[in-house]
């Protein structure tokens, strides 16, 4: 019977003690993520983390990258077209880097750098080799004597330079004609009058020159008795009926309109309007004078044009040229402006026109056909020289055929240039790798450390990919003549972040004042470029601020002045070589001054009414830590402000726990396992006693 009992309680106590133990470890698995695995996104743009890893408060953290390979940067090819620089022609070559791909800090790198690609012997013009005399270089080198010709170089210091020797309109004034009186005289204000026509050069000598005349009426007689007929009068009696000298009529009275006037002049009238005047002439302007009455005449004043074709004709001037490979030539039009008006004169311009669409090349104002545009053109089927396209393409192309020289008397040479040795690299990925060799190389090929060899195409500079720490990179050459050479340099790559310690205040602390110093130290070998303060002081977890000039391996502090709550911060640091991170994990702490606290409700504990200390009693810190299975008394206060995560109703849950502080206390689980290893021993002890009276 006894041994039934027995069997009885050893079954309870193994099934008490199991479920014990599961329960204790299913409460301990709680948090979101165990390892960066498992915030994995799927997408590539992302740097997908795991904050506080293993922890109730672990989160997944999934930040956008500005690149995860060099195809996000862009490609490494040529750029605009060819350029003279130092006598020889160069072409821009852009050279795209993704550096850090995959990580918060990683960057694009965009190197434009000018390459040789062509050597030229006589000179450059244009992008291309020079090999022809060059007609001029500036305008003075093109003058004809002519002073009626706009002297021009075009294309100046190029192999298509050519002299321009367009006609212009006048040089001075006098091209334009002879200034001088013009029509009889006639009266104005009582004096005698005619007009001047004077004659001008805007512009002159180029080909924007035009002639410009203007009529000017100028005094040429002064009358004292009055004028009349272009004639000063002669003091006569007039209205006498006695015809004197300086009358043309009298008829004894002083009336006008009666033929003779009041004057003793006759009056005709020459014209009401200036269509009264047409002279039937296109290059003079009619014009009444004094329309309508007995003192109009007629004005015929000489214009410059009258319509387009006074000016000249339209047509093409000076020989072809060649433009985007096209055959151009000069087309001058001719316009009058103010046509007819005495304020006309003749304007000229000139514009290109494309003549003829070159299918191959344009040189010298005419289409032409390269000599060879590949190697393969120049192909002299002989096995002992090589045969070469010099300026392929260009019409100054031609066919080189290079006797092959024995691998023997050649000096053979590889030499790294980068990495340079013991180069020091920020990055693992697409580590660019340049080499020299002399021209007769057969095949080439590099290793990284104590890797197998991978063979260079057309031995030509290419990128490769390592780990972090030192490695060495060897070139190996196969020569000809099938012997070989190599070249080895050391080099260092630099992967590791900063290393961030938080100082204080340390995870889950409890402070007792308003004003609050968060210390750090962040320490790495390549120095820091900044660090961000991330904090949720503003009620969202955020980048706070930005802290630069920061020593390596120097503790850093800031002051903030916080009202009571729970609190979490952390620390993300840069190296000069643009690797970072955050501290291993975020931490807490709670700010808590007390504001005179007053029981309520039954229970409480001893001592009772209000707390006007700044610490708090081991009741008072339960309200922040988790108390929830200590079987104490309970006691119910008036809730504090911003407290996190105690709310119970309208009343915040105090229970009574001696022991140490909330930095040193024991956690949720550890008290869990406590309490059931405690009942486990006194079922033990039942079952002794139980044995004892057995």
């Amino acid at each position: 019977m006894v041994s039934m009992k027995i069997k009885a309680l050893i079954v309870v106590l193994a099934m008490f003690l199991g479920i014990s133990i599961l329960t204790v470890f299913a409460a301990a698995d709680t948090g979101l993520c165990n390892s960066d695995g498992d915030c994995n996104d799927g997408n590539s743009s992302t740097f997908d983390q795991c904050i506080n890893p293993g922890t109730v408060i672990s989160e997944c953290r999934n930040i956008l990258v500005n690149c995860a390979s060099d195809l996000d940067c862009g490609g490494n090819v040529f750029v605009d077209g060819s350029f003279c620089s130092n006598g020889d022609t160069y072409r821009n070559f852009l050279n795209s880097t993704c550096v850090n791909p995959g990580v918060p800090e990683s960057f694009c790198i965009a190197e434009v750098s000018p390459q040789l690609v062509e050597m030229c012997t006589v000179g450059c013009s244009d992008g291309m080799c020079t090999v022809e005399n060059i007609t001029c270089n500036n305008n003075l080198e093109c003058d004809d004597g002519n002073n009626l010709t706009f002297d021009q170089c075009i294309n100046a210091g190029t192999v298509t330079s050519e002299c321009r020797n367009t006609e212009v309109n006048c040089f001075v004034d006098s091209d334009c004609g002879t200034s001088g009186f013009i029509g009889g005289e006639f009266c104005s204000n009582g004096n005698v009058s005619r007009l001047f026509q004077s004659f001008s050069c805007n512009n002159g000598g180029t080909t924007d020159s035009f002639c410009v005349s203007e009529v000017n009426q100028t005094s040429v007689q002064m009358c004292t008795s009055g004028c009349d007929g272009g004639l000063c009068i002669i003091p006569s009696i007039c209205g006498n009926g006695v015809l004197e000298t300086g009358e043309q009529c009298d008829d004894n009275n002083f009336m006008n309109g009666d033929g003779c006037s009041s004057s003793c002049n006759l009056e005709p009238i020459a014209c009401n309007f200036d269509v009264d005047c047409d002279d039937n002439q296109t290059l003079t302007f009619d014009q009444c004078i004094n329309g309508g009455t007995v003192a109009s005449e007629c004005s015929h004043t000489s214009i410059n044009c009258a319509s387009d074709l006074d000016c000249g004709s339209n047509g093409f001037v000076g020989g072809g040229f060649c433009s985007n490979n096209s055959v151009t030539k000069l087309f001058q039009t001719f316009s009058c402006q103010n046509a007819g008006t005495m304020g006309s004169f003749c304007n000229n311009s000139l514009e290109q026109q494309t003549i003829n669409v070159c299918s191959s090349l344009c040189s010298q104002g005419v289409c032409v056909q390269p000599t060879c545009s590949f190697d393969s053109d120049c192909n002299d089927n002989t096995n002992s020289t090589i045969d070469m396209c010099i300026n392929p393409g260009t019409v100054q192309s031609s066919c080189s055929h290079e006797d092959i020289i024995p691998p023997q008397v050649e000096n053979l040479s590889v030499s790294i240039t980068r990495p340079t040795n013991n180069e020091r690299i920020p990055f693992n990925q697409s580590i660019p790798l340049a080499y020299d060799i002399t021209r007769n190389a057969s095949s080439c090929s590099y290793l990284v450390d104590s890797s197998l060899p991978l063979e260079v195409p057309g031995c030509l500079n290419t990128t490769f990919s390592t780990s972090g720490g030192s490695h060495n990179i060897t070139v190996i050459v196969i020569f000809s003549d099938n012997s070989s050479m190599n070249d080895t340099h050391s080099f260092f790559v630099d992967l590791s972040p900063p290393n961030i310690i938080l100082e204080s205040p340390i995870n889950g602390s409890m402070l007792n004042s308003t004003a609050v110093l968060l210390k750090f130290t962040a320490s790495d070998q390549d120095g820091i470029n900044y660090c961000d303060i991330w904090n949720n002081f503003g009620g969202t977890f955020v980048k706070e601020r930005t802290l630069t000039n920061i020593s390596s391996g120097v503790e850093h502090s800031i002051s903030y002045n916080l009202p009571n709550g729970g609190y979490k911060w952390n620390v993300f640091c840069l190296d000069e070589f643009s690797h970072g991170t955050f501290a291993a994990s975020d931490y807490v702490f709670n700010v808590v001054i007390p504001q005179n606290v007053t029981p309520s409700g039954n229970g409480g504990s001893s001592g009772g009414g209000s707390h006007g200390s700044a610490f708090f009693t081991e009741e008072e810190r339960c309200l922040y830590e988790d108390c929830r299975n200590v079987n104490k008394t309970t006691v119910y206060y008036e809730p504090l402000p911003n407290v996190v995560n105690k709310s119970v109703s309208s009343k915040v849950l105090l229970n009574e726990i001696s022991g140490d502080s909330y930095e040193s206390g024991l956690s949720g689980i550890s008290l869990f396992l406590i309490i059931f290893l405690a009942l486990g021993i006194i079922l033990l002890i039942l079952l002794i006693v139980m044995l004892s009276k057995g």
